[in-house]
């Protein structure tokens, strides 16, 4: 394909998926670089635009902080998920293993937005566990309007828990009930009217 608006196009929009979706904005200089492979001056005004309002938005949300962000407690052995579990004990815990780069899971997250927000004041918690494949950039940018706690674990952190839960895909959601055991090790999709009923059936138990 020959240099021009079809190419400029697919151009701007694999780059402006990282600025926008993933939360990744360019340095100057490398929005710099890429638009000089833009041979449209609207299309690279607009790659500029995307990537002021990508920076003003991260900026934004690091203000009105939400998320909560934990290191991994100190645990033995294996027991990795009972270290990360241990602070919620007394509470019914959603857990949600996800990645930055992974769109379904930017999704769900979104989703389930209103709901963190109609139980804010029940007895459950909402965690969202990731591994080094989020870069810490990237996820720094991305959590703090992701309300809930956060975990961001070694590899073989995750490679034990992936083992433990059968993990073949992301996202991958598992309900602990509040005496910390594993209720459903692998929740598959559900709207928010049946996710809400199957945690208040175990909050009020």
């Amino acid at each position: 394909v020959k240099p021009g608006f079809a190419t400029d196009i697919m151009t701007s929009q694999d780059i402006c998926q990282t600025i926008v979706a993933e939360k990744t904005p360019c340095t100057d200089e490398k929005l710099k670089e890429s638009q000089k492979e833009i041979t449209t001056p609207f299309i690279a005004s607009y790659m500029e635009l995307k990537n002021k309002e990508a920076k003003a938005k991260i900026e934004a949300n690091k203000k009105q902080r939400v998320a909560i962000v934990n290191e991994v407690p100190k645990y033995t052995s294996d027991n990795v998920f009972e270290a990360i579990m241990e602070k919620y004990k007394g509470k019914v815990v959603y857990v949600d293993f996800w990645a930055t780069c992974c769109a379904p899971c930017r999704s769900g997250i979104e989703q389930i937005k209103p709901l963190k927000d109609e139980m804010a004041n029940e007895n459950v918690a909402f965690v969202y566990i990731t591994d080094q494949s989020s870069p810490k950039t990237t996820y720094d940018n991305m959590i703090p309007n992701i309300k809930g706690e956060h975990y961001r674990l070694s590899n073989d952190e995750w490679h034990v828990l992936s083992s433990m839960f059968k993990i073949t895909g992301i996202p991958h959601c598992v309900l602990v009930g509040k005496d910390g055991k594993v209720i459903n090790p692998e929740l598959g999709h559900l709207g928010n009217s049946a996710l809400k009923t199957m945690l208040m059936k175990y909050i009020v138990e």
